[in-house]
């Protein structure tokens, strides 16, 4: 192999490299905490909630809205998904499709233990 097909060689890795480093850096943006610790760590409540608004700002299938505000004072959010953008009520309702709510819940670890006890 001369001396010009070691370097083209070189070249390609370096580039194939680049592109498969740039696609894992774009997948990484959409990982969470969680996964990204095995398992064993959790968001906390801003990081989920800075999670759903980017979901909602990067897909034309979701919105998330306020829809109260807790006795702590903070927001109460929902992020809605429907590919149909029935994204209120009525919509939702006169669209004859199916509407699941899932709910969760924030407890603080102390609160957990507490209530453990």
């Amino acid at each position: 192999m001369s001396a010009f097909q070691k370097y083209l060689t070189i070249v390609f890795l370096f580039l194939v490299s680049s592109m498969l480093l740039a696609q894992t850096i774009e997948n990484n943006k959409w990982t969470t905490r969680f996964e990204r610790s095995n398992y064993l760590k959790t968001e906390t409540y801003a990081e989920t909630m800075d999670y759903f608004k980017r979901l909602s700002d990067n897909s034309k299938i979701t919105k998330f809205v306020k829809i109260g505000t807790s006795p702590q004072g903070r927001d109460l959010m929902c992020l809605i998904v429907a590919n149909g953008k029935e994204f209120n009520p009525g919509l939702a309702k006169r669209s004859d499709k199916a509407i699941i709510l899932i709910k969760t819940e924030f407890i603080p670890v102390k609160l957990k233990e507490k209530m453990q006890a």
